[in-house]
């Protein structure tokens, strides 16, 4: 009688380890967290990574240095605080994420599961955001403009989260302005080895030239900056939850989220169609509607 008893207790208590594993792997499979990184399962095979950005202070906008630079296109420096951490997008929101919550394609012109969304509108990332916290546990948005800033400075006051110079081979932009960079056909043997692998060549016979167009790369293709955060410069713009406020001089502020009203929206981190001077942590730019595409993606926060 002793021994069954001792088997049944034995029983038992497997059962119950094996139980509580099943639980555990269950949770572990909706979120992960390993330090400042959490992950969360927003579908079916489909992850999401966010970076813990922590609370702070920080100097928005450009310095009396920086803006010598151009002086009329920047607001005056003010402190920011951040009283509360949030996280952040590891990645912009890549198409297979947007395809998964929206049960649809996308837009984007050049299509892949690792490359981030594009040619969205604000209103767009605002039905996607919609979808998602229907089908998570929700507390999904996009970040304020003051939000963006702080997270991709991570700490830094250069132009840029790495520094004060920047080229092609830290981000993904053109060394120059422009949406298109075109060559003649005797010079087409010229076009660098990067140009070739960025983009597809659409040949002209009226023109005699070849149209190089520039692309959006897979998201994490170059290194991230201090928080965790990959491609806050270059790639595909982003779009930020504020109205945009050409002067933002509202010196000190804690927590802002810009104008109450507008008629354009703030976008931010340039795209891979900008210049190097287009993609300044503190450089700011605007739809002229929300409805507006363009290389327009995004990035989400939630609340921690």
């Amino acid at each position: 009688m002793k021994r069954i008893l001792g088997l049944v207790i034995v029983l038992g208590l497997v059962s119950a380890l094996v139980l509580g594993l099943v639980e555990t792997l269950s949770l572990m499979a909706q979120e992960v967290k390993h330090g400042n990184l959490e992950v969360d399962e927003i579908a079916k095979g489909i992850k999401l990574e966010l970076m813990l950005i922590p609370a702070g202070k920080f100097n928005m906008g450009f310095s009396a240095t920086e803006t010598k630079v151009s002086p009329s296109l920047f607001e005056k420096q003010h402190e920011i605080t951040i009283t509360k951490p949030f996280f952040m997008g590891k990645y912009e929101v890549t198409q297979a994420q947007w395809e998964a919550i929206m049960g649809k394609d996308t837009l984007s012109f050049f299509k892949g599961p690792r490359l981030p969304v594009y040619s969205v509108s604000w209103n767009d990332c605002q039905e996607f955001i919609q979808e998602l916290n229907r089908k998570t546990k929700g507390g999904y948005r996009l970040p304020t403009e003051a939000e963006w800033e702080y997270a991709c400075r991570a700490g830094t006051t250069t132009l840029y989260s790495f520094g004060d110079k920047v080229t092609t081979k830290d981000v993904n932009c053109q060394e120059t302005w422009g949406e298109i960079k075109m060559t003649t056909y005797a010079a087409e043997k010229k076009v660098t080895d990067r140009n070739k692998a960025l983009g597809i060549k659409v040949n002209d016979p009226l023109a005699g030239t070849v149209i190089i167009y520039e692309k959006p790369f897979a998201v994490g293709s170059y290194k991230p900056n201090a928080f965790g955060l990959y491609d806050m410069h270059g790639n595909v713009a982003e779009w930020c939850n504020d109205w945009y406020d050409s002067s933002l001089n509202y010196g000190k502020a804690t927590d802002p989220k810009g104008p109450v009203t507008g008629r354009n929206r703030v976008i931010r981190g340039g795209d891979f169609n900008s210049d190097p001077e287009s993609l300044y942590s503190a450089g700011r730019g605007e739809s002229d509607k929300p409805y507006s595409r363009g290389d327009y993606g995004f990035r989400l926060v939630r609340d921690k």
